[in-house]
């Protein structure tokens, strides 16, 4: 839910066919023509490029989306994929650390990085929150049956709008909007405490979060928690444990990178369905819980980073499977709600998951292509101006 390469291709007047057509050079040119737009320290020189990340991160939104279709098909098909939320913190760690831990240590100050994380993140969030007030209003079994309560839902929604939560202490006019909250928490904290972040103090910390996890796999049953007010506990060291475990692993690539084969990508994408496939239930979830968030996703983000794709086709593959991760997991939500608006009386709750399977593919794609990388493309033209 990162990276801004895969938005590029579409900056250009006919950016929809080079983003299936173009070779990957023009691809890698557009993608640093993007990220010079929203960041005007950005390098050509110091770009890291992870396409079998960008693809892991897509297959995770994917399941996210697939978890929440209930009922489709009969039985979960990805019944861990509340996991996904622990990988996408360590690769925020990773690719964080990768394009902002040599800048922070020489001379990136703290308001230039939350601006820079501002404008990648905020606008598709403030899209999903636009589209769930809207439906929330309209629909016949969320309406506000009075103004005050519409008043309150309205302030609740600007609220999440700014990635805070409600008035209640939850995200629900857009729930994943939850994760994005202590996400943007961890990147702020490493940003403004880099330089006392050491790899040794992030190992600690990590240590300290996993016996926190673990403890709370054991309370609970299982990981599942982080929307509410309640979990808010657990998602903190949720987010502190992958998002430390993520920059060390970047930190300390130099040891292992060497020492980790290649693996096929779409194997790495396989692999990655299988385990958010894994069905468990009593001592067995605790068990898998916590082996996923300690072991199998940092795995995965070690072999994804050594782990490249090789022909155009794939690339380009997994370029679009990066680019539309992030606007999947923030409007998919929204777009349930407003396809179950529109078509429940009409549809088979079957249908009406395979539709919001698509629409939210398809919605993910058009909010990218029409919506976020202007806006983006718009706000970093003026940062560009007020830094220069």
């Amino acid at each position: 839910m990162l990276d801004e390469a895969r938005m590029a291709a579409y900056l250009r007047p006919n950016g929809l066919r080079q983003t299936w057509g173009g070779s990957g050079t023009q691809m890698q040119r557009a993608r640093d023509e993007t990220l010079a737009a929203g960041d005007p320290g950005f390098s050509a020189t110091a770009r890291h490029q992870f396409h079998t990340l960008d693809g892991m991160r897509g297959i995770a939104a994917l399941a996210v989306v697939c978890f929440h279709l209930k009922s489709w098909p009969p039985f979960p098909i990805f019944p861990s994929a509340y996991l996904a939320v622990d990988l996408f913190f360590a690769l925020s760690g990773f690719v964080i650390a990768s394009a902002y831990d040599a800048r922070l240590a020489r001379s990136m100050s703290f308001r230039q990085f939350c601006l820079l994380r501002v404008v990648r993140l905020q606008p598709l969030v403030v899209l999903g929150v636009a589209l769930g007030l809207l439906v929330f209003m309209l629909s016949p079994e969320t309406r506000p049956t009075s103004l005050v309560w519409a008043g309150v839902a309205t302030i609740g929604a600007g609220l999440n709008a700014f990635m805070l939560p409600n008035l209640t202490g939850s995200f629900l006019i857009d729930p994943p909007s939850w994760s994005l909250f202590y996400e943007m928490l961890a990147n702020l904290g490493f940003a403004r405490f880099h330089h006392a972040l050491t790899t040794k103090r992030l190992l600690l910390l990590a240590g300290i979060c996993l016996a926190g996890l673990v403890a709370a796999a054991i309370w609970r049953g299982n990981l599942d928690a982080g929307l509410m007010r309640k979990d808010a506990l657990i998602a903190v060291l949720r987010v502190c444990f992958s998002f430390s475990i993520g920059v060390v692993l970047f930190r300390s690539r130099a040891i292992w990178a060497g020492r980790v084969r290649r693996i096929t990508p779409a194997l790495m994408l396989v692999g990655l369905a299988l385990a958010f496939s894994v069905p468990a239930s009593g001592t067995s979830r605790v068990l898998y819980d916590l082996l996923f968030v300690s072991l199998i996703s940092p795995a995965f983000v070690m072999f994804g980073s050594q782990s490249e794709p090789r022909s155009p086709g794939a690339v380009t593959f997994f370029a679009f499977l990066g680019m539309i991760s992030y606007p999947v997991y923030v409007l998919h939500a929204p777009l349930k709600h407003w396809v179950e608006f529109l078509f429940s009386p009409t549809l088979s709750p079957t249908a009406l998951s395979a539709l919001t399977l698509c629409v939210s593919v398809g919605g993910a794609w058009l909010a990218v292509a029409r919506y976020d990388v202007p806006v983006r493309r718009l706000l970093g033209r003026l940062l560009e101006r007020r830094s220069s």
